[in-house]
C-alpha cells in the first residue's frame, strides 16, 4: 500500500505531500526508537502500514522491542511483503524484534523472491540461532538452486549450519562441490568443517576437483586429517589419505597423527601408510606417552615394535608410564622394561598423579613400586590424591597416613589446605580421621590441621569435623599463637564462640605480647571483642588503648562503635582515649 499515489490536480500534489512527510516522521521516529514520537504519529492517523519506495513498512526498520510491539498492537502487519517478496523478519536490525515477531507467528521460512528464507540474511551466531529456535530451516534452496551453507562463509554461522543438520555434500549454483568451493579459497577452516560432517562418503567428485583436491591436501599440513585421527573416524582418513592428505602434519602444538590416534587400528593403519612413530611434539611427548593416555593396549604394543623408546622423558622428565590410566596398557609397558621406579623433575613417581585410577595402581604396586616414595617436597603419592577411592586404595595397601613431607605436613593438612576440592573436603577429612589420621601432628612451624584449616577456609564443616575427632583448640605454634591467633589473623570472627567451646584460651599471649582480644579492636571489630570479653578474655587499658587507636586510624571503627565496647568493659572511653587524641599519646 502506498499512501503517495500521485494525481493531476494541485491540491492532490499538496495533499500527497503532506502524506509524504508524515510517513517519513513515522519511518524516523522508528528507526531511532523514539517512542513518544510513534504513538503521536499514529494517533495523528498516519496509517501504521505506510510504505517507502521500497515498499516496506515502519515495522521493516524497527530495532527497539517496545516500538515494535506498540506498531503490532496497532496492526502492523508481520507478513507484509516489500518489493522483493520480504517481509519484516528479514529486515529486523535488532535480535529482540526478531525474537517479537517470531513469538508472535511470523513465518520463519517466508520465501522472497530470490527462494530464500530470513535465516539465508542471518549476520551473526545469535540472529541464526533465534530464527532456528522457531523452527528455521536450513535445507531450503534459493531459485538458483543454493543452500544457506553455500552463502555462508563464517566460520561460527558455517559450524551452527552443519550442526542443524545443513548437507555438507552440496554444490553451488555452477555445479562446484563447497568443499573444492571452500578449498579453491583456501578456507582450511571450512574444509575442516566438511570433512568433519563426512562429506567425502558420499560426495561424488569429477576427475578435475579430485586431483585439485589431492593436490590441495598434500601441500600443505592437513589439520583436519588431524582431526579426524582425533575422532576416529577411519572412513575419513581414509579417504584423505587416498586423496593424498600427508601423515606428516602437526598442530600448534607440534603433535603429528599418531599423538591424536587412539585405537590400535589407528595406529596400525597410519603406520602401515608411513607415518613416522618417532615426531615428538613440543613436549617433549612421544606417541607412545599419547597412546598410554588413550589407554589402549595395542596402541601401545605397536608403537613399541616400531622402536619407540619405553622410557622416553618429555620436558617434564616424565616416561610414559606417568601417562597410563589403564591397568593392561601399563602392564605391557612394564612387560617391554619401562623403568619402575623412575622420577620426573618434581622427583614424582608414576603412583603420584591426582588422576591415577586403581587398577594402574595396583598393577604399579604389584610390581613393586614403594607406596611412600617421597617427591622432592617429601611429599608420598597419598598426599596427591583428590578421591576416596584413591586414599583408600592406598590405605588399603599399606600406605603412611600420618607420614610428613618436607614442612612437616601430613596428608590432613594437605587436605585442609587443599582450595580445589569445595564441599568434597570435609567428608574427606572425615574419612582420613576415621582411618587413623592424627589431627593433633604440629608441622615444622608448630602449627595443627587445626589451625591450617582456621587460616585457609571460614566454613565451620571442615573445623567441626575436626573437633569431632580430638583436635586440640589448646595448641600453641612456635609463635606462641593459639587457634583464635589464627582465626583472627585471616578475619573469621565467627568462629570465636565455637573455639572458646572447643577449649581455646582467650587469654594467651603471642609472641609479640598480643591476646586474640587485642587483635580484634586492632581490627575493629568491638562486637566480636565484646563476646570475646564476656567469655573471660581481658587486655590492660593501655594495650585496649593502642588497638582502638590502631582501629580509629585506619578507619576500621568509630567512636560510637567503641563506646559499646568500652560500657561492656566498665572504663571510660573519653578517660582513656579522648576524642582528637593523636596516636602515640
Amino acid at each position: 500500500m502506498k499512501v503517495t499515489e500521485k494525481s493531476g490536480g494541485k491540491n492532490d500534489r499538496k495533499s500527497g505531500r503532506q502524506e509524504t512527510a508524515s510517513w517519513a516522521v513515522l519511518f524516523e521516529a522508528v528507526r531511532t526508537g523514539d517512542m513518544e514520537t510513534v504513538q503521536r504519529e499514529l494517533d495523528r492517523g498516519v496509517p501504521v502500514n505506510s510504505t517507502n519506495a521500497s515498499g516496506q513498512t515502519a515495522l521493516f526498520l524497527c530495532r527497539d522491542r517496545s516500538v515494535a510491539k506498540l506498531l503490532l498492537d496497532r496492526g502492523a502487519d508481520m507478513e507484509w511483503e516489500d518489493h522483493e517478496g520480504r517481509t519484516p523478519l528479514f529486515a529486523v536490525l535488532s535480535t529482540d524484534v526478531a525474537d517479537l515477531l517470531a513469538g508472535r507467528g511470523a513465518d520463519t521460512n517466508h520465501r522472497d523472491r530470490e527462494g530464500r528464507t530470513p535465516i539465508f540474511y542471518a549476520r551473526t551466531e545469535a540472529e541464526a540461532e533465534l530464527l532456528l529456535d522457531h523452527d528455521a530451516f536450513v535445507f531450503y534452496r534459493d531459485i538458483h538452486g543454493e543452500t544457506i551453507l553455500v552463502q555462508t562463509r563464517d566460520t561460527d554461522l558455517f559450524r551452527l549450519y552443519l550442526e542443524e543438520g545443513a548437507d555438507p555434500c552440496v554444490c553451488t549454483a555452477a555445479g562446484v562441490p563447497l568443499l573444492v568451493c571452500v578449498a579453491r579459497e583456501d578456507r582450511r577452516d571450512l574444509v575442516e568443517l566438511l570433512l568433519r560432517y563426512k562429506c567425502l562418503r558420499k560426495q561424488k567428485l569429477k576427475r578435475k576437483e579430485r586431483i585439485f583436491l589431492k593436490a590441495y591436501l598434500s601441500q600443505a599440513p592437513c589439520q583436519v586429517l588431524l582431526k579426524l585421527v582425533e575422532y576416529n573416524d577411519m572412513k575419513q582418513v581414509r579417504w584423505l589419505v587416498e586423496l593424498g592428505a600427508g601423515l606428516q602434519a602437526r598442530d600448534r602444538q607440534g603433535q603429528g597423527v599418531l599423538h591424536k590416534a587412539c585405537t590400535g587400528a589407528m595406529v596400525r593403519y597410519l603406520l602401515d601408510h608411513g607415518a613416522d612413530p618417532l615426531v615428538v611434539d613440543n613436549e617433549g611427548n612421544t606417541p607412545l606417552h599419547m597412546s598410554t593416555v588413550c589407554s589402549d593396549a595395542e596402541a601401545v604394543e605397536l608403537l613399541l615394535q616400531h622402536g619407540l623408546d619405553v622410557n622416553a622423558r618429555n620436558a617434564a622428565g616424565r616416561t610414559p608410564l606417568f601417562a597410563s590410566y589403564d591397568g593392561s596398557a601399563t602392564s605391557v609397558l612394564l612387560q617391554h622394561h619401562a623403568d619402575l621406579h623412575a622420577r620426573d623433575r618434581l622427583g614424582y613417581t608414576a603412583l603420584m598423579r591426582c588422576d591415577i585410577g586403581t587398577d594402574t595402581m595396583e598393577v604399579l604396586l604389584g610390581a613393586g613400586l614403594d607406596i611412600d616414595a617421597r617427591d622432592n617436597n617429601g611429599e608420598t603419592a597419598l598426599m596427591h590424591m583428590h578421591y576416596d577411592f584413591q586414599l583408600e586404595f592406598l590405605l588399603d595397601h599399606g600406605a603412611d597416613i600420618n607420614a610428613t613431607d618436607n614442612k612437616g605436613w601430613t596428608v590432613l593438612m594437605q587436605m585442609a589446605v587443599r582450595p580445589c576440592l569445595g564441599r568434597r573436603k570435609a567428608e574427606l577429612m572425615k574419612f582420613l580421621l576415621e582411618r587413623g589420621a592424627d589431627p593433633n601432628i604440629k608441622d615444622k612451624e608448630g602449627c595443627s590441621v587445626l589451625m591450617h584449616a582456621l587460616r585457609r577456609h571460614r566454613y565451620w564443616a571442615e573445623i567441626q569435623v575436626l573437633a569431632d575427632h580430638g583436635a586440640d583448640a589448646r595448641v600453641v605454634d612456635k609463635e606462641g599463637r593459639g587457634v583464635l591467633h589464627h582465626c583472627l589473623m585471616y578475619s573469621w570472627p565467627e568462629h570465636v564462640p565455637d573455639l572458646l567451646a572447643m577449649g581455646a584460651d582467650p587469654n594467651l599471649r603471642d609472641a609479640a605480647g598480643k591476646t586474640p582480644l587485642v587483635l580484634l579492636l586492632e581490627k575493629g571489630n568491638t562486637k566480636s571483642a565484646a563476646t570475646l570479653w564476656a567469655r573471660g578474655a581481658r587486655c590492660t587499658p593501655e594495650e585496649c588503648v593502642r588497638a582502638c587507636q590502631m582501629a580509629l586510624e585506619n578507619n576500621l571503627c568509630d567512636r560510637d562503635e567503641l563506646q559499646a565496647f568500652f560500657r561492656e568493659t566498665g572504663w571510660d572511653l573519653e578517660l582513656l582515649l579522648p576524642e582528637g587524641t593523636a596516636s602515640g599519646s
